[in-house]
């Protein structure tokens, strides 16, 4: 799901991306990834609604310290807004 996301993400399909991306939320509830998708949608679409809700959702999965990280960064490192161990 999520590489789907991203593959629909780089072709700029965001309502394709974003139905993966919450496919993916569904599947893996505890997981902030798909839930980040999301956020890059919201970014992409200047929907500050939808990507500040998505954000509130990855921090919640991530301990609280995930940071917006811009979308063509995160594509190439999906981790990148994750806390380091």
């Amino acid at each position: 799901m999520l590489d789907s996301g991203n593959t629909a993400y780089r072709a700029q399909r965001f309502a394709e991306a974003r139905a993966y991306y919450e496919r993916a939320a569904a599947l893996a509830p505890s997981h902030g990834a798909p839930w980040f998708g999301i956020f890059m949608v919201g970014d992409a679409t200047q929907n500050r609604a939808l990507a500040d809700s998505a954000m509130a959702e990855v921090r919640k999965r991530t301990g609280g310290t995930a940071a917006p990280v811009h979308p063509d960064t995160a594509l190439r490192n999906p981790h990148s807004a994750l806390p380091k161990s």
